[in-house]
């Protein structure tokens, strides 16, 4: 037998085994979809077809589920169309990945002290399920933190937006019970044994991010045209340690001698 897949598979989108014998007759379509000698656990929905009169193969309806180890089987005995038989059971299995961390936020900052926290990830997960998996720190200090729900999420123009881009059932969202500490980083990790909603496995890794919560307002730079060269007309840039309010930044806020 030639058997696909095996071992760790990212995604696998069929299984398909070759005797080296015909196990059908090419002319006979109806009767050939009856012979299916091979023992899917845990059984997924989907169809089995020969391609040919040698290769058989398994497609799911959807995908293999993820977060889970599958086992194919087929036993002694079975018979070829030419009257051969398999002289021993024949056994593989295949897994799919763990939950993986595709998407967070924030992450960079710095970010405001009641940020709400976002993940998103390459399979379904239940958000109860996780919240025990999920460990927040500012510094050294361990943060508690809420599930947020959907009406939450549509409050937020940031969330609804990661939300939008991410697949549904897929996701969660976060906020601090008590506000960050400023001018602090903070790591967000999805700790070793999160599970998936999908399958058994759990990670085996921690999978972590981090990001910063604003400090004093402080200028970092500034500077006149471009390339240390301030011509008339050009303009001035001043940069900030902090995202400014765009609606209450006021010309009177600097001052130019001579005017």
């Amino acid at each position: 037998l030639r058997k696909l897949p095996v071992g760790d598979v990212p995604l696998a989108p069929h299984l398909s085994l070759t005797f080296s014998q015909p196990m059908v007759a090419v002319t006979l379509q109806e009767e050939a979809a009856k012979v299916q000698p091979v023992q899917l656990t845990p059984q997924v929905p989907g169809s089995w077809r020969w391609v040919g009169t040698t290769t058989l193969l398994f497609e799911p309806e959807s995908r293999f589920p993820m977060a889970t180890e599958f086992r194919a089987a087929v036993p002694a005995g079975t018979r070829s169309a030419t009257g051969g038989t398999l002289p021993k059971a024949e056994a593989w299995s295949f897994r799919t990945p763990p939950l993986t961390l595709l998407r967070r936020f924030p992450e960079t900052g710095p970010t405001r002290r009641d940020t709400a926290l976002f993940a998103a990830f390459d399979q379904e997960i239940d958000p109860q399920a996780l919240l025990p998996w999920i460990e927040v720190r500012a510094g050294r200090e361990a943060m508690k933190v809420a599930l947020l729900g959907e009406k939450d999420i549509e409050a937020s123009l940031e969330l609804r937006s990661l939300a939008k881009g991410s697949q549904p059932g897929r996701y969660v969202a976060l906020r601090p019970e008590q506000p960050l500490p400023a001018d602090s980083a903070v790591t967000v990790t999805v700790k070793a044994g999160a599970p998936s909603a999908e399958g058994v496995r759990l990670t085996e890794k921690p999978q972590s991010w981090s990001f910063k919560t604003y400090g004093p307002l402080r200028v970092t730079r500034h500077r006149c045209g471009w390339d240390d060269t301030c011509r008339p007309l050009m303009p001035w840039m001043i940069e900030f340690t902090n995202p400014l309010d765009a609606t209450a930044v006021s010309p009177s806020w600097v001052k130019v001698e001579p005017e």
